[in-house]
């Protein structure tokens, strides 16, 4: 999902509000953006679920991912780059977030994948840099006990202030 904001609630929604307030996972409350055009004063959030990452008999699982930028770009040059995933053909590589880290060390023992219960990632990246156009932001989620991996893309507009 592509966000414009995410809130704290006071408390979790009750199961029979939800249908009011479909976006408020835990204790937080996501705004979805009306599209995928952000100006470059703003902040581009990226939220998404993670379901059934490999738990063991402890209780312990470890979840990285990965965020990288690609511009498209019509006089994109090939990609040369080995420190990250290659660029498409049309697009050049912008740059990349630190990996964010799931596991109980970061999030507390409050938090039990094995119980069915979804990991809240997301990542918000700010635009001011950015030139105006259209990009594309490459979602690398590694499960670090089963070494799976799983990749989505979310493509988004820059446009001005």
């Amino acid at each position: 999902m592509l966000a414009t904001r995410i809130g704290t609630l006071v408390s979790p929604i009750d199961p029979d509000d939800l249908l009011e307030q479909p976006y408020a996972i835990g204790q937080n409350e996501v705004e979805i953006a009306p599209d995928s055009t952000f100006r470059r004063d703003r902040e581009m959030i990226v939220v998404f679920l993670i379901y059934n990452p490999t738990v063991t008999v402890g209780k312990q699982f470890d979840v990285q991912v990965d965020y990288h930028v690609f511009h498209r770009a019509a006089d994109a040059a090939p990609d040369t780059g080995t420190d990250h995933p290659p660029a498409r053909t049309g697009e050049r590589y912008v740059s990349h977030t630190t990996p964010q880290r799931f596991n109980p060390a970061s999030m507390g023992a409050r938090i039990d994948p094995a119980s069915g219960q979804p990991l809240l990632a997301g990542q918000g990246i700010l635009l001011s840099s950015f030139e105006e156009g259209e990009y594309r932001i490459g979602i690398i989620v590694t499960d670090l006990l089963s070494r799976k991996t799983l990749s989505r893309d979310v493509t988004f507009t820059v446009a001005g202030s």
